[in-house]
Order: C-alpha cells, then sequence, then structure tokens
C-alpha cells in the first residue's frame, strides 16, 4: 500500500508539475501574443503622428502629394507629370520639375503646355537660350488661341534683354492670339512709350485698360501719357 502510495503521489505531482509547465507557457503565449498587439498598435501610432507631422504646410505642397499619387496610378499619362512639373518648379525645385516635364514631353513629345513650362524651368535655371528653344516650340505646337502665354514670355524674355523690336513683335502676336489678354497690351504699352512711340503706347494703355479697368499702374499711365500729348 505504502509502494502504491508513493507511486500515487510521484504521479500527481508529475501530473501537478506538467499543469504547471503548460499554465507557465501559455501564460508566456498570451504575453507574446499581447506584445505583439501592443507593438502593431504602437507602429500605427506612430506612422500616424508622422504622417500628422509630415502633413503638407501649404496648398502647393499639398497639390504636389496629390500628382504624386496620379502620377504613380499613372505613369503613362503625361499630364500628371505636367502639372507635378509645373508645381515643382512653382515652389522651386526646379530639378525635380525639370524630369517630370522631360517625362511628359518623352510620353508625348507635341505638347505645348509641356514645352511652356519647361521654358519657365528653364528660365529659372537661367539657360535662356533652352527656354527660348523650348517656349517656340510651344508657340509652334499650341492651337491658335493658346499661343497666347508662350508669345507673351518670349516678349518678356527679349524685352528683359532690350531686344524692343523683338519683344514688341512677341507682345504683338500675344495680344493678337487672345485680344482679352490685357497683360500684352500692357506690355506692348510700356515698350512702345519706351521707342518713343506714345500714340501707340496710349492706344495700348486703353485696350489694355478696357479688360483691367482697376489696374492703377494702366490708370496712372493714360493719366500721365494724355497729359504728355496734350502738351
Amino acid at each position: 500500500m505504502d509502494d502504491a502510495s508513493t507511486g500515487t503521489k510521484r504521479l500527481e505531482r508529475h501530473f501537478q508539475r506538467s499543469e504547471e509547465r503548460g499554465n507557465r507557457r501559455l501564460r508566456i503565449a498570451i504575453f507574446v501574443v499581447f506584445l505583439m498587439i501592443f507593438l502593431i498598435l504602437a507602429g500605427g501610432l506612430f506612422r500616424y503622428l508622422q504622417m500628422r507631422s509630415e502633413r503638407p504646410r501649404s496648398n502647393n505642397e499639398f497639390q504636389i502629394q496629390i500628382w504624386k499619387t496620379e502620377v504613380s496610378r499613372n505613369p503613362d499619362n503625361p499630364r500628371p507629370h505636367i502639372n507635378l512639373g509645373y508645381l515643382y518648379n512653382k515652389v522651386g525645385q526646379t530639378d525635380r520639375a525639370y524630369y517630370e516635364l522631360n517625362t511628359a514631353i518623352g510620353l508625348d513629345k507635341n505638347n505645348p503646355v509641356a514645352w511652356y513650362y519647361l521654358g519657365l524651368v528653364d528660365l529659372k535655371k537661367g539657360d535662356k537660350k533652352e527656354a527660348v528653344s523650348d517656349l517656340k516650340k510651344a508657340v509652334k505646337l499650341a492651337a491658335t488661341g493658346d499661343k497666347y502665354l508662350p508669345l507673351f514670355k518670349l516678349g518678356e524674355v527679349y524685352a528683359k534683354d532690350k531686344k524692343y523690336t523683338k519683344a514688341i513683335s512677341y507682345f504683338k502676336k500675344s495680344a493678337e492670339d487672345q485680344p482679352i489678354m490685357w497683360n500684352s497690351h500692357y506690355e506692348l504699352a510700356v515698350l512702345y512709350e519706351k521707342t518713343g512711340e506714345d500714340e501707340k503706347a496710349l492706344s495700348e494703355y486703353k485696350v489694355a485698360h478696357e479688360f483691367n479697368e482697376s489696374d492703377r499702374k494702366i490708370n496712372e499711365a493714360i493719366k500721365t501719357l494724355s497729359k504728355k500729348l496734350e502738351d
């Protein structure tokens, strides 16, 4: 009986130890599971806080994020690349703008908008020769009625270099392509005045005034030049 009792007690202790080990393993397993859940939640919270800290600080940055997403979704569509390139140039990231616009041109070499924006990038980078070439391509490719912006920009380039004859030619073409482009009439008037053609200048100031009556510079120019011609 004693041997049987001793054996039973040993067996009970064995099962008890086995049960304790099982419970310990279960507790460890539960701890590991909870730890993994905690780490996943903590990681999600960290990413959320990181995203909040990286939220766009301006509308331009917000738009850049939108068009970057569009580029990733539609890499073979030139439009998202063009819009992204325009925005990069707007915030001063000319290298990125240059890359996106050249990508757009690689997808559609006859896109006048891409060439126009590329011209603006080259101007910002100080490469006037390339800028003029890009802008002229934009003029050539754009439909009638859509040429006025690259024509206007070419006028600005030549006016800055004091090549007034060329500048006047491009501002005239810009105004002809889009008559309500008051800026073209105004710049044309400024150059006519610089070159001594006051009557033509006054005429163009008045046309500019028709489309932008509240502009102080235009009103003052008309008043000053009218008085000069009367004298």
